[in-house]
């Protein structure tokens, strides 16, 4: 008995909670597929290795305990990416990034990350490398990266963007989908 449930990896968190109404209980997944494939999230994963990657969590959630097929799972927040090696230092294109526009946003920078976000999406940009080296990950054979990231906080907005639902729909078209936007 309880309110909330928690089941924590190296690489995923789960969250049992009952949904609205108490009827029923929710299983809640939040995992990086590229930390689970190369065991950092730097380089970004195609099609096949994502669907190795939940394989892989799936069977270590059926180990412990938790049997549910990953593909018929509903797709509440999904992040994507883009790594670009620029030309100049990070804080040379600081200024553009406050040109930036979204409805209802609210901007915030913090140096080497500029953050635009509202209720259902943020947009981030950051120097990659930066904030790799403040986890203490070895970034001496990394080119000088920054990343722009979009990240969709709700299933409603995923399925506006990408007009996916549940995460088998990565594997029929979604990742041409992803592709188009990123």
């Amino acid at each position: 008995y309880g309110s909330k449930a928690y089941l924590n990896s190296e690489n995923w968190n789960l969250t049992l909670k009952p949904l609205a109404g108490g009827r029923a209980t929710g299983a809640f997944l939040q995992l990086s597929v590229p930390k689970n494939y190369y065991g950092s999230n730097f380089y970004s994963v195609g099609e096949q290795g994502t669907q190795a990657v939940l394989k892989k969590v799936e069977e270590e959630l059926h180990e412990k305990g938790v049997h549910t097929p990953l593909n018929e799972a509903d797709l509440s927040r999904v992040d994507t990416f883009k790594n670009i090696e620029p030309e100049e230092p990070f804080s040379s294109y600081y200024t553009l990034f406050s040109f930036l526009k979204a409805r209802r946003a609210v901007q915030r920078g913090y140096g080497t990350t500029f953050l635009l976000s509202n209720t259902q999406q943020e947009f981030c940009v950051y120097d990659k490398l930066e904030e790799m080296r403040e986890r203490n990950l070895e970034t001496s054979n990394l080119p000088e990266t920054m990343r722009f990231e979009h990240r969709l906080l709700n299933k409603q907005k995923v399925q506006s963007v990408y007009g996916l639902s549940k995460v088998k729909e990565l594997f029929q078209g979604g990742y041409g989908v992803s592709n188009h936007h990123s």
